[in-house]
Order: C-alpha cells, then structure tokens, then sequence
C-alpha cells in the first residue's frame, strides 16, 4: 500500500476512491469529478492537504481536508475518510489518518474536527485511538412546512457576509459545516424583537421551498423563535443542520415538532502542544 498526496493524483481516482470506498454507507455520497469539486469547494477542501491510498494502481482509500485560519487560529478538518470494504482492518485508515494529523501538524494547526455518523462505530474507535475526543452528538432535525403566516413579535433584519464576519467570525457553538464563513450560498440575519437584536440566524434556502438552518442563537425562549421561523417561512421544508445536543436550541427544536433523522459525533483533537 501507499499513501499519496491528492496533488499528485487524478480527480478520476479521487472519484473512484470516494465512490467505492463509500459504497455500503448509511448515506448516499455516490457523485462524479463535478459534485466532488463542488463539495470540496463548499467545505473548502484542499488537494494540498488530502490523501488517496492504493493497492498497486487501484485507489483503495481516501481523506479529504482543509485548514484554515478561523477568528486567529489555525483549525483542521477532516471532510471525509473512507475505505474500501475489501480492504478494512488492514491499517490503510490509520495510515491515512496519521497522514493527516502529519500535515495538520507541519502545518501549525491548533485543533483538528470532524464529524462521523454515530453508528460507525469503526471509525469513531480509529479516531479515538489517534488523539480525538466526542465533544458532542450533533443531529439532523427536520419539519415539514407550517403554512401558518407570521403573526408574532419577531422579525428579521438581514446582514450582509462581510458585516456578519466582522462581528461574529467565528461560534464556537457549531462544528465546521455550519461555520458563516464556509457558506457560499448562505443568509444572515438578526433576530429582531421589541425594535432590538435578541439573536442570530444562519440560513442558506438553495432550493425552492427548502430552508437548511446552521445557526440560532437567541436571548428569548428558544422555542418561542423557532416557532416564529416556521410561520416566517411557512411554505418551507425546515432541516436544521448538524445541530448539537448541548446547545439550548436543540431541546426547542425538538420541543417544537422537529424529529432527528440523523446523528453525528463531534470529534475535537487538540494538536498544539502534542505529538502525533
């Protein structure tokens, strides 16, 4: 087996290596060469910092990464690892996760994310056994539409990218994913009640009567705003994305008729101050 830097592979291999290796996931990620280039775009993985394992001349392996420098820190994720079933239990994941944490370390990188499905219990051990921590279970909530009209005290006042990254540039609250700065398509608003701000709102509706929420953080009962979102947009089918346990939102969501239809792990690796 080898181990090679992205930059020095095809796109056609990174291709076949995410579709094979990704082939009895829970998910469906099967894409091609123009849905890989968009997903790394939007999760702002890089090439120069990713891996494609081979078995001669067969791609058998894959991890995708970016590092970047958030609000002064320089921070890692891993956007995806995957192995081929033929070839589990072999140590080609562990080789390509030693790979990472290498280039996160000559990088200077201070903290290293992920997220993993929950019941991948495989892969959370692996990461486990290479410095990761769950510092979280984050869940996908989903709603249908409310087709009720707004008729409360909230509304939103919207900010554009650059305003919104100027004062908030970083929530520590939300993993990777949900990061304002990583949203191409992304919506920013202010949540305004009494002719003042009582929170924030991250949103991106890239589909016709579809809204993902990324980010809520609220001075007034949660469940309260929530419910005055869904009569904001009553048409909209309401995913709430990646949305953590701890956060006081994630009760009210619940509380409000969203149901999970997905859990993740949070995974945090402290790389400053420690070896590989």
């Amino acid at each position: 087996m080898k181990i090679l830097s992205m930059m020095d592979c095809s796109y056609h291999d990174a291709v076949t290596a995410w579709n094979g290796n990704f082939q009895d996931y829970d998910v469906n990620v099967k894409t091609d060469i123009d849905g890989l280039t968009k997903m790394m775009s939007s999760k702002r993985l890089s090439p120069l910092y990713s891996f494609i394992a081979y078995e001669e001349e067969q791609p058998i392996g894959i991890v995708l990464n970016s590092i970047q420098e958030v609000a002064g820190k320089k921070a890692a994720y891993n956007g995806g690892t995957a192995v081929h079933p033929k070839y589990r239990k072999e140590g080609v994941g562990s080789g390509l996760v030693h790979s990472s944490l290498d280039i996160y370390k000559k990088s200077g990188v201070d903290e290293a994310t992920l997220e993993a499905i929950s019941t991948n219990k495989a892969a959370i051990s692996l990461y486990e056994k290479n410095g990761y921590h769950i510092r979280d279970w984050l869940h996908l909530l989903q709603k249908p539409p409310s087709n009720r009209l707004a008729d409360g005290p909230y509304s939103l006042c919207q900010l554009n990218k650059r305003e919104w990254l100027e004062e908030f540039p970083l929530n520590n609250e939300y993993p990777w994913q949900n990061q304002a700065a990583f949203q191409d398509a992304g919506e920013y608003y202010q949540i305004i009640k009494d002719d003042k701000a009582c929170g924030r709102l991250v949103i991106s509706r890239e589909k016709k009567n579809h809204m993902t929420i990324f980010q809520l953080s609220s001075e007034e009962d949660y469940e309260e705003v929530i419910n005055a979102l869904c009569t904001y947009f009553p048409s909209d089918q309401i995913l709430a994305f990646n949305i953590p346990e701890s956060h006081p939102s994630f009760k009210a969501f619940i509380q409000a008729g969203f149901k999970s239809v997905l859990e993740q792990v949070w995974m945090i690796n402290a790389l400053r101050n420690t070896s590989v």
